[in-house]
């Protein structure tokens, strides 16, 4: 019995497929994105109302830009109101307030045009397509790149 990392890591190689382990780490990153915003695990039950995320903040914000009115996302009430309508309810734990220079809004802008959840999917594939595409320049290995995609931050983050 070795006890280093890479006698574990040798062990490991030997009686599973590493390949197929990454690929079944994928899986539940995937399922762990997708799944929560339609089904809530718990009740297992149909979600009803938007799953409330960091870009709340910025998909309100550009509304607010596309709507002339940008100034208006540095207030913390009238973002909190543009929450609550998302939310369907005023949530009584906070507020996901602005807090980007008025640069940001050029960034964020092309997502407002579309509806919250598709916004948001939408800015996970292109967050998640530069990740990717930094992962690939790093490491041009094939399995490098899954694992890259393993990664535990990155559905965390997502």
């Amino acid at each position: 019995m070795r006890h280093t990392i890479a006698g574990f890591y040798g062990d490991l190689k030997r009686r599973y497929s590493v390949k197929a382990i990454l690929c079944m780490v994928l899986l539940m990153h995937t399922l762990w994105i997708v799944v929560p915003p339609f089904f809530d695990i718990t009740t297992f039950s149909r979600v009803v109302e938007p799953h409330k995320s960091d870009f709340m903040s910025f998909w309100c914000a550009a509304r607010f830009a596309l709507e002339g009115a940008a100034l208006d996302a540095y207030q913390s009430d009238l973002m909190k109101q543009a929450q609550a309508v998302i939310l369907g309810y005023d949530d009584p734990f906070g507020i996901l307030d602005w807090l980007f220079p008025p640069q940001a809004f050029f960034v964020f802008m092309p997502f407002g045009v579309f509806g919250y959840t598709a916004a948001r999917f939408l800015w996970i594939g292109a967050t998640l397509l530069c990740y990717a595409v930094a992962a690939w320049k790093l490491s041009p290995n094939r399995m490098a790149f899954v694992a890259a995609l393993a990664a535990p931050a990155l559905a965390h983050n997502a």
